[in-house]
């Protein structure tokens, strides 16, 4: 088990993880209680947990991709081998190695961070991890939401019969935190994944109140986003 790195200031809280586990999955949804229920919107805490965890889950097998082929000296320029590899990577993501990745994770310095931000106007989610997408996985998702905002049906099939997680099925997961957002009211296009500083950032604006400002619309925080 792995105790996060929790910091904490007066509007803003960061969690840092190798590995996800129940102890971290506690501290997120206990940080997403503390800033929802405070604003009177208690009641979608499980929903925006859902949508954090599947931001959690695709970071954090960002970073044991990216450290098992290190650590194997695979190049992700070479194709073929580093097709191969990947179905070799899904076979370690398993509890009992957990303790093993952990340490390969450490010595690489591949964390995943939560930050939660209030800003007064509305609360700013991102999971940030340092591998920056590769050019067919940006695709893939540019690909994934946008079948997800247009609300295809039959397209969104499509995203099912990939049970593997291999291809497209691996963006299943992005597309129902598209469908989430949307029960809540939320604009989904405020959901963005990209790469900022060489870090892939998944980042969800949750408005609070009628006067929230995009931050799309402010390039200072704007960054380089796949989905925006």
């Amino acid at each position: 088990m792995e105790n996060p790195r929790i910091l904490k200031d007066a509007d803003r809280t960061s969690i840092r993880f190798y590995t996800l586990d129940n102890r971290v999955e506690d501290s997120v949804r206990r940080e997403i209680g503390n800033f929802f229920t405070l604003r009177n919107k208690g009641d979608w805490n499980d929903v925006i947990y859902s949508c954090v965890k599947e931001l959690m889950v695709n970071a954090s097998k960002s970073n044991i991709k990216k450290t098992f082929f290190i650590e194997a000296k695979i190049s992700e320029q070479d194709k073929e081998i580093y097709e191969i590899a990947k179905t070799k990577v899904k076979k370690i993501m398993r509890e009992e190695y957990f303790a093993y990745i952990r340490n390969k994770l450490i010595k690489h310095d591949h964390d995943v961070v939560v930050q939660f931000e209030d800003d007064g106007k509305g609360i700013v989610i991102s999971v940030t991890n340092p591998n920056p997408l590769l050019a067919d996985e940006e695709e893939r998702i540019r690909k994934a939401l946008r079948t997800a905002m247009s609300g295809d049906c039959s397209e969104l099939a499509l995203y099912y019969e990939d049970e593997d997680g291999a291809g497209e099925g691996a963006s299943l997961g992005l597309i129902m935190i598209v469908q989430l957002l949307r029960q809540l009211e939320i604009d989904p296009s405020l959901f963005r994944i990209g790469v900022i500083e060489g870090n892939t950032v998944a980042r969800i604006e949750i408005p609070l109140d009628g006067n929230y400002t995009d931050r799309r619309k402010n390039p200072s925080k704007r960054g380089k986003y796949a989905a925006a």
